[in-house]
């Protein structure tokens, strides 16, 4: 009973405080109509004045990003095919240690 009555207690102060609440965030909402807007507005000339570029920057990041791959291709093949090359080491010194302790 005593939880109820909390939570009814607890639900009557949010109602309240909502009430209170709402004729200011409405006033607040009101007064700043035109600085929304007029943010919105930038932002969105913004965005018109950026998106031409948008599609070259891309270009030349492509690029770059294939001049670099290119440039790091030969080192990444050489260490893939070393790192192979040591697990293949492990592998075959490791094997006669595994056979012994599976029959153990």
């Amino acid at each position: 009973e005593f939880l109820g009555q909390s939570v009814d207690n607890i639900y009557g102060y949010f109602q309240q405080a909502f009430q209170a609440i709402t004729p200011i965030s409405a006033q607040v909402l009101e007064a700043s109509a035109t600085q929304r807007e007029k943010l919105t507005k930038d932002v969105e000339d913004l965005r018109k004045q950026i998106e031409p570029m948008r599609e070259e920057l891309r270009q030349v990041l492509l690029k770059h990003f294939e001049e670099y791959r290119q440039e790091l291709k030969p080192f990444l093949d050489d260490y893939l095919v070393k790192q192979r090359e040591h697990m293949e080491e492990i592998r075959t010194k490791l094997e006669p240690v595994i056979k012994s302790l599976e029959e153990k």
